[in-house]
């Protein structure tokens, strides 16, 4: 956010609704001093209850403020919640973000091209050919696409899971556990090996964009020396 800002895209005035949830206050907890020690100023800092079923209040006073973004840390259930009083009222924010659901393929099932602008949690490298390919593979088999997120991760899991056992040979856990934890390992993903016990290869933030056959797809945009795509900012406007 603070290089767009520095090139004059976004201002410097943030809206940051959250659900009452562990993982959104968890989330907000370290963003809240991350956004104001670069500089921006949070205009609106709220929680609301995880039942929520109507945001046009919510969503009401935010554009009463006029930030220049939206950070909606937030659960599938109330994501799809957020759009309509937005076009309705015909708010576009030049960043809008919503953590959880935007990469799923429900979310663009239900906005289509209204998606496309709109940030969120996870993607996918388009350019990695092997993560397209199974991506298809997914959506041939189950007839459904497959969740931009985790999708190709829970896939490249069994094939670290599948390489550990062969190597080790026989069903010894303890051992398969290690072989994870030193080995590294080709995937979909390239090759992956643990950092502490974690991988920290994967994309961390996707925004729905049109390629070049006119269709939208959820493509990696963090970090920035991984990513397949530039942020598309500021986000179109509402196509309904």
């Amino acid at each position: 956010m603070g290089d767009l800002a520095a090139q004059g895209k976004i201002g410097k005035r943030v809206a940051l609704p959250y659900v009452d949830a562990e993982f959104a206050l968890d989330f907000v907890k370290p963003l809240r001093p991350a956004r104001q020690a670069a500089g921006f100023e949070i205009v609106y800092d709220q929680g609301y209850p995880m039942e929520v079923s109507d945001m046009q209040s919510i969503v009401t006073e935010i554009i009463r403020l006029n930030p220049d973004a939206i950070i909606g840390i937030n659960y599938p259930n109330d994501t799809t919640l957020y759009v309509p009083p937005m076009k309705v009222l015909g708010f576009d924010p030049p960043l809008f973000f919503l953590a959880n659901e935007t990469n799923y393929y429900f979310f663009y099932g239900t906005y289509a091209d209204d998606t496309e602008g709109v940030m969120g949690l996870g993607d996918i490298d388009v350019r990695n050919q092997q993560i397209v390919d199974f991506s298809k593979r997914f959506a041939a088999f189950n007839g459904t696409e497959a969740d931009r997120w985790g999708g190709h991760v829970y896939y490249v899991v069994g094939q670290v899971i599948q390489q550990a056992f062969e190597r080790v040979g026989k069903i010894d856990r303890k051992a398969i556990g290690d072989e994870i934890l030193k080995g590294t390992f080709d995937t979909i993903m390239g090759q992956v090996k643990l950092t502490g016990n974690a991988f920290l290869g994967n994309w961390l933030i996707g925004q729905w964009q049109r390629q070049s056959d006119g269709k939208l797809e959820y493509v990696a945009i963090m970090p920035r020396d991984r990513a397949s795509a530039e942020p598309l900012v500021p986000k179109p406007k509402w196509k309904s």
